[in-house]
């Protein structure tokens, strides 16, 4: 999660279509207030943002800010704040929102608990991963063993196979985005630049992602599917096993767009030849031709080793366990002053209600709950994915539901209800 994320546009959807059908969502239907009262009667009192205890920030960028905090049980999350006048990261959190929903189903994904809002921003609660990102991991130390290159790299295919077979393709895969857990697996995040509803020969257009990880299609604005993200995946493993960059390095976005159209990737002669043909296949300009769609990456020989089956369970003890990212004190409580700000917004008696995050007993939090947005009207069904299946074998059962008529222009999105659950 850097600032260097760029997004020239939002593609596959209309940003206005989100907006009309979670306005839809939310209108009211007959016998809902004698529905509400029995909810009411089965769900706890709910929690507000003023209760959560702030530790520090993780991070902070184009898509708003990411704070570490407590809940009232002591359990860590990460939240994701953003501001609501912001059309872009409006659309963004939306659509990370859908993501999320889906991402419960597989645990090399980065997992959320909830969301809410005030007047002013929306939140979205999160798991909060400990280990740190893949870039630190690469970074931070010495060249990473080849074990550890090898263990890394398969649980990302397992995340990416896991999207790609729901529709989803991420299209801003990194090592800022690649985060690993206390235990050293590895967790898949930040959906904000996904696009859903990729199936068959259905495909997106349109720059977005960061551009040293740009797939060549991306960069000349030709329509694209799943293949962008196995290009990604091809510069995270080259840079994982040389701390370098397969194509001429340069600050400037319009030379690095120029290098990976035009040149060659450097391949050095001493890397494993398993790993020379996995990283010449992933970064084949072609995308007809790059594995991961043009054949299945987990039957490529760098991958002999791997127990996949186990893998996708989370069977396999990582190579290393990772320092934690984070230093902090569980006692601090030195207020931030983005999130006095905050408390402030939601002084009043209306945005505390806005901004009450619901939680089952005692606060244990369970993904996939079931006050995420209603998205009946626009999301369409996806395959039942068993923890132990292979991903890759699976396949869509429908079409992809068809594109929804505009909302007007001339309608302030941020006036709309933006309620989560």
């Amino acid at each position: 999660m850097q600032k260097d994320k760029v997004s020239y546009c939002f593609v596959c959807y209309p940003v206005t279509s989100f907006i009309l059908f979670t306005f839809l969502s939310f209108l009211p239907e007959a016998g809902s207030e004698q529905k509400r009262i029995r909810q009411e009667d089965e769900i706890p009192l709910p929690v507000a943002v003023s209760m959560c205890q702030i530790h520090a920030e993780l991070g902070s960028g184009s898509f708003g800010k990411v704070l570490l905090a407590s809940l009232p049980s002591s359990q860590h999350v990460a939240i994701k704040v953003i501001q609501k006048s912001d059309e872009y990261q409006l659309a963004d959190l939306i659509t990370e929102a859908r993501v999320l929903k889906v991402a419960a189903g597989c645990p090399h994904l980065c997992h959320a608990y909830g969301s809410f809002q005030t007047q002013r921003h929306a939140f979205i609660v999160m798991e909060y991963v400990s280990g740190g990102t893949m870039e630190d991991q690469m970074y931070n130390g010495g060249r990473m063993e080849m074990d550890s290159i090898t263990f890394y790299a398969a649980e990302m295919v397992c995340a990416l196979q896991f999207l790609h077979c729901n529709g989803i393709i991420h299209r801003d895969v990194k090592p800022a985005n690649v985060l690993v857990t206390s235990e050293g697996h590895v967790k898949v995040c930040d959906f904000g630049l996904a696009v859903e509803g990729i199936f068959e020969n259905v495909k997106a257009r349109g720059i977005a992602g960061t551009v040293r990880y740009m797939a060549p299609e991306v960069i000349l604005e030709e329509q694209y599917d799943a293949g962008i993200d196995w290009w990604s995946l091809g510069i995270i493993l080259y840079e994982m096993a040389t701390k370098c960059y397969p194509f001429y390095e340069s600050s400037d976005e319009f030379e690095c767009m120029e290098a990976i159209l035009c040149e060659d990737p450097y391949i050095p002669e001493w890397l494993s030849e398993d790993l020379q043909n996995l990283l010449q296949q992933l970064l084949e300009k072609d995308p007809e031709k790059r594995l991961g769609c043009n054949g299945n990456i987990r039957e490529h020989p760098f991958f002999h080793s791997i127990d996949w089956v186990q893998l996708e369970k989370q069977n396999v003890p990582p190579p290393s366990v990772p320092m934690p990212s984070v230093d902090f004190d569980e006692t601090y409580e030195k207020p931030l002053s983005f999130l006095q700000s905050i408390k402030h917004n939601i002084s009043s008696r209306n945005d505390i209600l806005e901004s009450q995050l619901e939680q089952p007993s005692h606060f244990a939090i369970q993904p996939y709950p079931a006050y995420w947005p209603n998205f009946s009207h626009y999301q369409h069904p996806l395959p039942s994915v068993p923890v132990s299946s292979l991903y890759h074998h699976l396949s869509p059962v429908i079409s992809p539901p068809p594109v929804p008529a505009l909302f007007p222009s001339s309608h302030h999105h941020h006036d709309l209800p933006f309620n989560f659950y």
